[in-house]
């Protein structure tokens, strides 16, 4: 079989370069618009201190990248079990998440610093972030998200 036949199969099974997703990408042009502007980010993040989030929380983003009404993206890590049952349930509840793997790409890793994450998982939508996760505090976060975008439509957003 020709080498191009195998890399094309290997390709249609996913089995070649991890491409960057949606909200990685948007990330990505954000974090080189900051340093063209000569805003730069100190390169601090070292996986291994990374830490696991026991007590979830939602908190503001840091970042000023704006997220489609449909777009959830979720910092995890390697070894997370928090990560994994999180990223499950969200699936089991219907939502398409865009997982950040903050060990495959320094794009993650300058977008986990630029958006104030403090751990993972972080589930990022609209301007806040849910560090940790718990059903509950993810329906507020929807509904902070449907606030948020409601005040926007009567000019009355930040």
């Amino acid at each position: 079989m020709p080498l191009r036949t195998v890399v094309m199969f290997c390709l249609t099974l996913g089995l070649g370069a991890a491409q960057a997703g949606v909200v990685e990408d948007l990330f990505r042009k954000l974090i080189d618009q900051r340093k063209a502007a000569g805003q730069t980010l100190e390169d601090r993040l070292s996986l291994p201190r990374v830490p696991q989030i026991s007590k979830p929380m939602i908190l503001p983003r840091a970042d000023t990248l704006k997220l489609g009404r449909d777009q959830i993206a979720m910092f995890t890590m390697p070894g997370c079990r928090a990560c994994d049952a999180a990223a499950q349930r969200l699936k089991q509840r219907g939502f398409k998440v865009e997982l950040l793997d903050l060990s495959r790409s320094a794009t993650v890793r300058e977008a986990y610093q630029l958006s104030g994450a403090q751990g993972a998982p972080t589930v990022l939508f609209g301007r806040h972030m849910l560090s940790g996760y718990s059903d509950a505090l993810f329906d507020r976060l929807l509904k902070l998200d449907f606030l948020d975008r409601e005040r926007e439509q009567q000019g009355t957003g930040a």
